[in-house]
């Protein structure tokens, strides 16, 4: 929404100020998804910015919101995604690893729990069924 007219004042951007709240907030609620809040988040940081530069009023006010909760979305996105890839074992990470996967009874949970512990730096016994 360009321009929309409310009484005498003219607001500009008000559609991309309410896209960037709402982004804003579902980067934050996305964040712990392995990085998946990074994406609405940069949007949300893009359209608030558009927003708080041309916008007037609430949509200015809404910009501003949606700025700020897109920046925060990506900050945490960021650390969630950086302490996952801390607990990948990169030394056990190779193509030969990697490829004994076809030796793997799919139907035995102990076979492949075995497998994918070479490739954590933490116990994750318990964790697959």
């Amino acid at each position: 929404m360009e321009y929309q007219i409310q009484g005498n004042k003219t607001v500009k951007r008000q559609g991309l100020a309410i896209a960037s709240l709402v982004l804003g907030g579902l980067s934050l609620l996305c964040c712990w998804a392995y990085g998946l809040g990074i994406i609405p988040g940069l949007i949300a940081v893009i359209f608030g910015v558009i927003s708080v530069i041309s916008g007037e009023g609430r949509a200015r006010i809404m910009g501003a919101i949606g700025l700020v909760l897109g920046v925060v979305g990506i900050v945490m996105a960021l650390v969630v995604l950086m302490y996952f890839i801390s607990l990948i074992n990169w030394d056990n990470v190779t193509l030969y690893n990697l490829s004994q996967i076809q030796y793997i009874d799919p139907d035995d949970p102990h076979q492949i729990e075995q497998w994918l512990q070479q490739f954590f730096k933490m116990d994750i016994s318990g964790m697959v069924n």
